[in-house]
């Protein structure tokens, strides 16, 4: 049986894999989604595609080849396997850092009024991300309109998203109190705040297709965090191009630990700062002004704001904001 569609490569070397219908899947979840898998991976990516087939009743691999060569649940329930989608709540400090200590006083002193705050988590899984940034904002009283978005590929894991409904585990290391005022629990589950959850949008959205960015123009911030990891190097740096072009004049970019620096992959600004480091677009004209920073909402914990490692200073506090390293225009050399 072929698979469909043009330009199919041959199939990867099935040495990771007990049936080659495992291999052609694989090679299919390149090409739609820009995934890759080499030999140390394989054995776990047969092992998502494997509860692909317990999720979908299919007992047979090349039948679940079958039902995903065309786009439908299928399709989308092998790429949401074959990713990680296990996040929780309050997981970095470096995106709410610099969202604290740099975009919102920007914004404060600057166009605060001028449009919304817009934010964009790529990759965010059941929503854990964009719905801690939605705390975090209402935590430190931000009053000004805001848009947040949250895309992935894996359509079952933005409709857990909309619904708002997670475990203990996904809350592991947030506060008892912040449990208890964002959260309502009903047993074991644990229903975020309704104000929170309609706070935030969801849309399905491919990296890898060029799609570019959510609509509703340039992002302040955009989040895509141990994603890269699943590309290719030339994939991540068209990736990273889009995400770059999504960015405000003084929008920030924030990757994940894990995933490829960018620095020799596409012209960027480079920034290193107390939350670790960040990207801006390159050739921007303007810098960050110097303003006051936000003050904490009174019921935010100390001990919540120790685990996030935003420590926002009174607003009748003269300061300024955290010196920010010079920057560095990076430009690919010629071999990237």
């Amino acid at each position: 049986m072929t698979i469909p569609f043009p330009n199919m490569p041959a199939p990867m070397l099935a040495s990771g894999y007990t049936d080659v219908a495992f291999a052609r899947l694989a090679d299919l979840a390149h090409l739609v989604a820009g995934l890759t898998f080499p030999p140390n991976r394989q054995p776990s990516a047969e092992a998502g595609m494997r509860r692909a087939m317990a999720t979908l009743g299919v007992h047979d691999p090349l039948a679940l080849l079958t039902a995903a060569e065309l786009p439908g649940e299928a399709r989308d329930v092998v790429l949401g396997e074959l990713t990680i989608g296990e996040s929780y709540f309050f997981r970095d400090a470096s995106p709410l850092g610099v969202l604290a200590d740099e975009i919102l006083p920007a914004r404060a002193g600057g166009h605060a009024g001028s449009r919304p705050l817009r934010i964009w988590s790529a990759g965010c899984a059941s929503g854990e991300e964009p719905y801690t940034i939605a705390i975090l904002l209402r935590e430190l009283r931000w009053s000004q309109p805001a848009r947040i978005v949250g895309t992935d590929v894996a359509i079952a894991r933005l409709a857990a998203a909309r619904r708002g409904r997670y475990t203990r585990w996904a809350l592991r290391g947030v506060s008892e109190e912040r449990v208890e005022r964002w959260f309502k629990q009903g047993g074991s589950a644990f229903d975020i705040d309704t104000s929170i959850r309609d706070s935030v949008e969801f849309e399905t959205l491919n990296l890898v297709d060029g799609a570019g960015a959510p609509s509703g123009g340039q992002f302040d911030l955009v989040l895509c965090r141990n994603v890269m990891i699943y590309f290719e190097l030339e994939t991540v740096a068209k990736i990273a191009r889009r995400l770059l072009d999504a960015l405000d004049e003084d929008g920030w970019l924030v990757l994940g630990a894990s995933d490829p620096m960018l620095a020799e992959l596409v012209p960027c600004e480079v920034r290193m700062t107390a939350n670790g480091i960040m990207y801006r677009r390159p050739g921007r004209k303007g810098a960050l002004p110097r303003v006051r920073a936000l003050a904490p909402a009174r019921n935010a914990t100390s001990a919540d704001a120790a685990a996030t490692r935003v420590v926002p200073r009174p607003l009748d506090t003269p300061t300024r904001a955290p010196a920010l390293a010079p920057a560095a225009l990076v430009t690919p050399s010629a071999s990237a």
